[in-house]
């Protein structure tokens, strides 16, 4: 009996932590956060310094569940005037601040460290974010 009352309070905890996921912050400051932590990131800072064309960061309009926890979404896309075309996906927890990324090749979210040595691995350089060769990145 007492297990069954614990996994009762257990998922009542779990549901009343992502209840909060369901209703914004009125006056925005968890999304700009969010926001801030992507843009902060060295490969955001190179992605805005060596694209030809306009990046734009674009949050979620509320935090959404992943796991048993609370994130904004956050998507990076290129700005070409007649389409957009998404670069990266990452999740910041709210309000701790928690970063994930979305592994280009499975899809999954994964720990920023984790997901720079994959980049590592594919030969891409560590502030680069389009995704090209590590050689092919042009210079400024």
């Amino acid at each position: 009996m007492r297990a069954l009352v614990f996994a009762i309070c257990l998922a009542g905890l779990h549901l009343t932590s992502l209840a909060a996921c369901i209703e914004p912050p009125a006056d925005g400051r968890e999304r700009d956060l969010a926001i801030s932590r992507i843009t902060s990131l060295p490969e955001a800072h190179a992605l805005i310094k060596s694209s030809p064309i306009p990046v734009i960061f674009q949050p979620g309009q509320a935090p959404e569940p992943h796991g048993s926890k609370c994130y904004w979404s956050i998507a990076i896309y290129e700005d070409h005037k007649t389409h957009l075309h998404a670069l990266h996906f990452f999740l910041v927890e709210s309000p701790k601040g928690e970063l994930l990324a979305q592994d280009p090749t499975t899809g999954e979210f994964i720990s920023i460290e984790r997901w720079r040595e994959s980049r590592l691995r594919r030969g891409l350089s560590p502030n680069q974010l389009q995704g090209l060769p590590a050689a092919s990145t042009p210079s400024h």
